[in-house]
């Protein structure tokens, strides 16, 4: 375990290291972090969804070579709206955005859509 390794606790938030808007631990500033395994300081209303971890990996990579050259870090500010798309099973799915919520195959097939297309970007052959 890291707080072993350093010797002393860090603030952990339920099972999530708390993070500033630098995606930079509140407590140790030489741990950095992103996606679901931090809880915001300043942003309580960031939930666990994919949208933001992906958001937040250039800005954890550029922060972490900016502390090793000791240069200013750079502010995450995660947006407030995202829509979510959750698979139901059988190539169906349901859609949510600002507390409005549809159903159906349509549904699935943008979320494979978009899964397939991020997807591409990591294909070497």
């Amino acid at each position: 375990m890291l707080h072993r390794t350093i010797g002393k606790p860090i603030y952990i938030t339920g099972e999530f290291y708390r993070k500033d808007s630098y995606l930079q631990s509140v407590d140790y500033d030489f741990i950095f972090g992103a996606g679901d395994c931090i809880s915001f300081y300043e942003f309580s209303y960031v939930k666990k969804v994919g949208v933001y971890a992906i958001r937040e990996a250039p800005h954890l990579y550029n922060n972490i070579l900016k502390f090793i050259r000791n240069d200013g870090l750079q502010e995450y500010i995660p947006q407030k709206n995202y829509m979510a798309i959750i698979s139901s099973g059988n190539k169906k799915g349901i859609i949510q955005y600002k507390g409005m919520a549809i159903s159906g195959g349509a549904c699935w097939k943008l979320k494979d859509f978009i899964h397939c297309k991020f997807m591409k970007k990591f294909k070497f052959y």
